[in-house]
């Protein structure tokens, strides 16, 4: 498919003999669009800087899985708008032109494509006989119209058109809102590859004159500055999502006075997290037991550290699921056994993902504990991730089992719930980062064994204090080298 510059002359270009996977329009399912296909659709498009290319991919990403068996994209050009990409599901045809939108009156609904011009907004349409918008329009052969803005900083840049014929109601409020999530991807691709191509030819133009030209050099270097901003701009707004969900430091304080968490992305976002929630426990004999001192429920705080399958942003998608997934299975279903939690979010992650049809591979390693002030007990649950304490100087190691919360293997894990007293007990919940950390005199990982000597050196201290030795220790590790792996490391102790 070749990228035409929109001119102010219609222009069609035909490519035949393309083939294109197509898809049953009947459907008005939402799996051929979820967050598996979201994840891959975005890496796709993030990493495809040539706008023809990007186009080409966009455009059957979105017929294979929006549920349209039309597809159009309008890009704004000097102030006009231009019907950039045309697609068909049957794959009878693809079409890449540029036409004017005031030309494409039979291929479009005008009414949907003003409306989303003028406010910025998505236009739906569930059933083109029964919406009073569009009824005055003589053409509709179409029974669902998805009209949807690409926006960038706040600049209408694009719209994708999408019709299905078949059925009504083909695009649901959770396809439209995953839609929408790929369309600010999109947004982010389309500017930053023009931008790309717009550099690519100026560059091709002057390669004589840039190197006679100083000014030239650069006005070209600035320009290639303004992209990478853009793309750091992205990447920064991912890790302020970020920052927003994971706990905050008051919240780690009230529910656990006597705390530190020491977490040092490799990256901007992380694939490491950790979350906490208090949850009231009802059960009959909690209620006769309190009811007579009149309390209504007994209470458990719940502490998790997480690593995720890879780093930066994969990473931070990853977690951010592991997130959702807690707060389903632990404030919205109420399992508190820490072995019911693992194995639950184990479950549905598989079942997110399609990892038992041999979807997506990724997962996650998970030390969880439950801690009940009142009857001073912690209990523990590990996937892949150990819980290190120590009580009356002694050191205590409990591993998580050898498996990960969902990923390649296919059996249903069998996690472990292990009992200790909190009472005068130092906790350690931390992540494979800082034991596997490359340094030192002869650039090996810090291992384990270092990491455990570590802790029993400082357990006695204060735990801002530990945080500052276990901060400092691993920059002296590090020395000149480069930091591989987020590290996340959790301490809290109880009187």
């Amino acid at each position: 498919l070749s990228y035409r510059k929109p001119t102010r002359k219609s222009e069609t270009t035909f490519i035949h003999n393309t083939t294109i996977r197509t898809f049953d329009s009947r459907s008005t399912g939402t799996t051929s669009l979820d967050m598996e296909t979201l994840l891959k659709a975005s890496q796709t498009l993030s990493k495809e800087i040539y706008l023809e290319s990007l186009l080409q991919k966009m455009l059957r990403i979105l017929i294979e899985n929006a549920g349209a068996d039309k597809g159009i994209l309008f890009l704004e050009d000097h102030g006009q708008w231009f019907i950039q990409g045309e697609i068909y599901a049957d794959g009878r045809e693809k079409v890449l032109h540029a036409l004017l939108l005031a030309d494409a009156k039979e291929l479009v609904s005008g009414k949907a494509v003003n409306y989303v011009l003028n406010s910025k907004k998505l236009f739906v349409v569930n059933s083109a006989k029964e919406d009073s918008r569009i009824e005055e329009e003589k053409r509709t052969t179409f029974k669902s119209l998805l009209c949807l803005p690409i926006i960038n900083q706040n600049k209408l840049i694009g719209l994708l058109y999408l019709e299905n014929s078949l059925i009504e109601g083909a695009f649901s409020s959770e396809r439209v809102s995953l839609l929408s999530a790929l369309a600010s991807q999109i947004a982010i691709s389309i500017e930053n590859a023009v931008l790309y191509e717009n550099l690519e030819a100026k560059v091709a133009e002057r390669t004589d004159s840039l190197a006679k030209s100083k000014i030239e050099i650069e006005k070209q270097h600035n320009l290639l500055e303004t992209v990478l901003k853009d793309l750091q701009d992205s990447i920064n707004y991912a890790k302020r999502i970020q920052s927003a969900i994971l706990p905050r430091t008051n919240a780690l304080k009230n529910a656990i006075s006597d705390h530190f968490v020491f977490y040092m992305p490799r990256d901007v976002v992380s694939g490491d997290f950790y979350w906490t929630t208090e949850i009231n426990i009802r059960s009959i004999e909690t209620e006769q037991a309190n009811s007579l001192s009149g309390k209504l429920v007994h209470k458990k705080q719940i502490f998790v550290v997480a690593d995720c399958t890879g780093h930066g942003v994969p990473g931070a998608f990853m977690s951010m699921i592991g997130i959702n997934l807690l707060n389903q299975v632990v404030t919205e279903k109420q399992i508190h056994q820490p072995n019911l939690i693992l194995w639950a979010v184990d479950s549905a992650l598989r079942v997110l993902l399609k990892q038992n049809d041999a979807g997506s591979q990724d997962g996650m390693d998970m030390a969880l504990v439950t801690i009940d002030k009142e009857s001073k007990v912690l209990e523990f649950a590990g996937a892949k991730r150990p819980l290190i304490y120590f009580k009356d100087g002694e050191i205590t190691e409990i591993k998580g089992i050898a498996k990960s919360i969902g990923g390649h293997e296919r059996e249903i894990a069998k996690f472990e719930k292990h009992t200790i007293s909190t009472e005068n007990t130092t906790f350690y919940l931390f992540s494979d980062g800082y034991p596997d950390q490359i340094g030192g005199e002869e650039h090996k990982k810090f291992l384990i064994r270092n990491f455990r000597t570590l802790l029993t050196q400082i357990h006695q201290l204060p735990m801002e204090e530990q945080k500052q030795i276990l901060e400092q220790s691993l920059e002296e590790w590090i020395g000149k080298g480069r930091q591989i792996d987020d590290i996340l490391v959790a301490g809290f102790r109880f009187e």
